[in-house]
């Protein structure tokens, strides 16, 4: 299951790239579970792949900003 959700993400931003969205030299992504978390885990995994295969720098941040009950209603 996890390697799926990975290629999803992986796809994800490969359309994005395509398309011209994405213009950053950082990629930050932002979570709201726990570090050293397997969810965690995957981002970073995420992380080092675009990095070895982009020009693209990234940082993973885990709980910050919100947590995932704070998520939807913060973004409101």
């Amino acid at each position: 299951m996890q390697k799926n959700n990975l290629i999803k993400v992986a796809a994800a931003l490969s359309l994005m790239s395509a398309a011209g969205v994405a213009q950053a030299d950082t990629m930050r992504i932002a979570h709201g579970f726990p570090a050293q978390s397997i969810v965690d885990d995957t981002f970073k995994t995420l992380a080092q792949h675009v990095e070895e295969n982009t020009d693209l720098d990234t940082e993973v941040f885990a709980l910050t900003v919100l947590d995932l009950k704070q998520a939807s209603p913060g973004l409101r």
